[in-house]
């Protein structure tokens, strides 16, 4: 009895190490990354970029190197110029090219321009301060696309890019050794002496104790979901790239802040384009405070240019915010500097520049671009534009800075001529 008894617990013995062996067998035979990962990510992943959950956005890999090799997604003229520059300066062409589509609110422009530029002064196709293309430029044309591609390469170059450079994970993604494209571009979008002082190698997107600044945020998170997912998704805000060439869209930059070594450049402004340059200078969510520190980067530097007096709760006034877009963007330089009273009044006396339209309360019948305005109150409408649930574009006056909001009925609506 004794011995039938061991005889089966042997026999049991060797059955279940057998199991175990064939389940570590299928174990390894399984490829990895194959877990919850799309066709489509799949492909992402076998080009040699960080795993890139499009549905979740986040990143699941370490941090490793990208492809070397642009998508077949970007367009021409931009892809030759793009890997050209790039070969020439020896970098990755990724990060070159995610920053120029990033400039230009995910849309591939006009390659014959005309660019936009600032009142600060940035200008051409990566938005150069005159100082910076003094040193990168070598003489040549800031408003030629070749010419800048080329410089802003070298730029990259001098930052440290690398044809290897790996991308960074959103989870720390400012480490410095080796040095990520995501520093890199929170380095051009914000400038390296901002971005030495408000992010650590250990830090999140957000940077130091949350204190880098919710642009250059929203500027690293969208570099880091083009490159990751092949040039087809952005952020909300951005949208994403379509892999066409718009006509007449040269310069219509993002959010973003064009950073030299030590100061930021860039304005968000739009060259003539109304909902742009609203998107660009006003928050794309909720929640911001009143005062000047409180609004984008982008504002701080445009309010002055087109209202000087600075007081009151200027930086809250919904007034103020429209006069700004209208202004700085070029589609009304003699828009009203504030007051919502005199702002509609402005408009029904301009009947050759703007039509007027009373009793609107469908968003069916606006078309983004719309000034918004009443006795109280004024906005812009941006349509979908912003990519997320919101509508429209304000700042309330003693209550937040221009963010993101969404249209209700009791306006009259203000639309300028084209």
């Amino acid at each position: 009895m004794t011995n039938l008894c061991s005889m089966t617990q042997f026999k049991n013995k060797k059955i279940v190490l057998r199991l175990l062996i064939l389940l570590m067998i299928s174990i390894l035979l399984v490829p990895q990354g194959v877990f919850a990962i799309s066709g489509r990510q799949r492909v992402i992943l076998q080009r040699g970029i960080p795993y890139f959950d499009l549905e979740v956005a986040t990143c699941q890999a370490e941090n490793v190197s990208v492809s070397q090799t642009l998508p077949d997604s970007i367009p021409q003229p931009y892809k030759q110029l793009i890997e050209t520059a790039s070969a020439s300066a020896g970098i990755n062409p990724n990060l070159l090219a995610a920053i120029f589509v990033t400039e230009h609110g995910n849309n591939w422009p006009d390659p014959a321009g005309p660019w936009a530029s600032s009142p600060v002064g940035a200008s051409g196709p990566f938005q150069f301060m005159p100082g910076t293309w003094s040193q990168y430029g070598q003489r040549g044309n800031v408003q030629s696309l070749e010419d800048s591609t080329n410089a802003a390469a070298r730029y990259l170059k001098a930052m440290g890019l690398n044809p290897d450079s790996p991308l960074g994970t959103l989870e720390q993604p400012y480490v410095r050794d080796p040095m990520t494209m995501l520093y890199m571009a929170g380095s051009y979008n914000a400038g390296g002496g901002n971005m030495d002082r408000l992010t650590t190698p250990t830090s999140g997107v957000d940077g130091k104790d949350g204190r880098l600044y919710k642009e250059t945020v929203t500027y690293v998170k969208n570099v880091f979901n083009l490159i990751s997912s092949g040039f087809a998704h952005g952020v909300p805000g951005y949208g994403s790239p379509d892999g066409t060439v718009r006509n007449g869209t040269a310069g219509n930059n993002s959010t973003s802040q064009v950073g030299t070594a030590s100061s930021c450049q860039g304005n968000g402004v739009v060259s003539g384009d109304i909902v742009k340059t609203a998107l660009n200078l006003a928050w794309p969510d909720r929640g911001h405070g009143k005062n000047k520190e409180d609004a984008t980067q982008a504002y701080q530097t445009t309010l002055p240019t087109t209202n000087p007096d600075l007081i009151n709760d200027i930086w809250s006034d919904c007034g103020s915010f429209v006069n700004a877009v209208m202004r700085s963007s070029g589609a009304d330089p003699d828009y009203y500097i504030r007051g919502t009273i005199a702002q509609l009044s402005y408009a029904r006396n301009n009947p050759g520049k703007y039509l007027v339209i009373d009793g609107i309360s469908d968003t069916s019948l606006l078309q983004p671009g719309d000034i918004l305005v009443n006795s109280k109150h004024t906005m812009i409408y941006v349509g979908n534009e912003s990519g997320t649930s919101f509508n429209a574009a304000h700042a309330s006056l003693g209550g937040h800075v221009p963010e993101a909001g969404n249209f209700y009925p009791g306006f009259s609506v203000v639309r300028i001529k084209k």
